[in-house]
């Protein structure tokens, strides 16, 4: 398991790799899949297939549904970045760090 956020150079570059090797037995990583994104045990991936410049972006929700390997999250990596975006300010805000 991972134990800190890992989605900056140069980590991003063995995502993959690491999120295969901690997870193998449990889920089915699709082939070509490409991790960007790996904290706490979650993941976020695409599939680099070479059909798509903006793929979807696809995860786990082993909440909800403990037997599927993966579902679509978010329509682009822009909706995933605007949406971390908004919940790291508004963290910031909660924190007083950051005016509202």
């Amino acid at each position: 398991m991972n134990d800190y956020p890992r989605s900056f150079y140069p980590d991003v570059l063995t995502l993959t790799e690491s999120l295969r090797a901690d997870h193998r037995g449990l889920y089915r990583i699709p082939k070509s899949a490409l991790a960007f994104v790996y904290e706490y045990d979650d993941f976020v991936f695409f599939l680099a297939d070479g059909k798509n410049d903006d793929p979807p972006l696809f995860g786990l929700n082993k909440d909800d549904h403990p037997e599927t390997t993966y579902q679509k999250s978010y329509r682009s990596i822009w909706e995933y970045v605007t949406e971390e975006v908004e919940q790291f300010e508004k963290w910031r805000q909660a924190d007083g760090i950051i005016p509202e």
